[in-house]
């Protein structure tokens, strides 16, 4: 454990050193504020036509919890790009500056290397999504606008927090992928692409096999289950079905279980293609290199 903690501390101090992710970290946290105050005026704007007609509780609970939703949503779409491009150099910096071939050359466990690095993702995570939830409550308490209880808020926070981990640790198994940052950046895009235009696209489909069932009943609303189980497992294997699928193809506690094993299945993909890098092999090379050069300048001397 002291190895890991003098990985986290190292790391730490190159986070807090680093100018491109202290902006990273301080635009992410205004555009939750942002969204916050969109989320505000949304809810506001599409009141007027509740508040000027009879009305229930069970309406305003429904309005105020489609715009929690929206949200995360919103927040979720940006979040997830932004947090995989930061989390795919966290790896390939120290690749680049050498620092990294150098530590593993003193004997250092690999996965105590990589758990500190999944550390420091695991905290960039919750803090956006604390940072986030606190953004709602602030400025719906300031601008007076309803909003559902404390708790409920705090509970929805938890399946957005998930998909945005499950992001960082996708971006962290590209890091351990290639060595360059660039090219950790471009290739970290190109999955999110994958990952969210996939999902747009397997949902839409699936839906629409599911219309053209023979056996549909247009008069119910339970078109998830005509929903071809192909593409169900493919919408279940994509992140994002954690928040753009809540209330459809999964509940909270599905949601949960689902995220968890979706982040234990990336972190132990980004460990297993970080084993590939070299260890103290590559230092005994060098070493033996030296020995035969120096033998071979004594030869020549003589």
């Amino acid at each position: 454990m002291n190895e890991l903690v003098v990985h986290l501390k190292k790391d730490l101090k190159m986070i807090s050193s680093d100018s491109i992710f202290l902006i990273s970290m301080l635009v992410l946290v205004v555009m939750a504020f942002i969204m916050a105050f969109e989320s505000s005026w949304s809810y506001v704007d599409g009141s007027f036509g509740y508040y000027s007609t009879l009305t229930t509780r069970y309406i305003i609970e429904r309005k105020q919890v489609s715009t929690l939703d929206e949200y995360w949503i919103g927040l979720c779409n940006l979040y997830t790009i932004l947090l995989t491009m930061i989390s795919s150099m966290l790896l390939t910096s120290e690749k680049e500056s050498g620092m990294m071939s150098y530590i593993l050359t003193l004997r250092t466990h690999k996965w105590r290397f990589f758990l500190s690095k999944f550390a420091i993702v695991l905290g960039v995570s919750t803090l956006i999504a604390v940072v986030s939830m606190l953004a709602y409550l602030i400025v719906f308490s300031a601008m007076d606008v309803p909003f559902l209880g404390v708790n409920d808020v705090l509970a929805s926070m938890l399946l957005p927090f998930l998909t945005i981990l499950i992001f960082s640790a996708i971006g962290l198994a590209v890091s351990a992928l290639v060595r360059k940052k660039g090219a950790a950046i471009a290739l970290s895009v190109v999955v999110w692409l994958v990952i969210s235009l996939g999902y747009a696209t397997l949902t839409s489909m699936g839906e629409s096999a599911a219309f053209d069932d023979p056996d549909y009943d247009y008069g119910t609303d339970e078109w998830i289950d005509f929903v071809p189980l192909g593409y169900k497992l493919l919408i279940y294997a994509n992140p994002m079905v954690l928040v753009n699928g809540q209330g459809d193809y999964l509940d909270m506690t599905g949601g949960a279980i689902l995220g968890v094993c979706m982040v234990i299945a990336y972190m132990g993909l980004g460990l297993a293609l970080f084993a590939r890098e070299r260890t103290e092999q590559g230092v005994i090379k060098d070493l033996l290199k030296k020995v035969k050069g120096m033998s071979h300048k004594d030869g020549e001397q003589r």
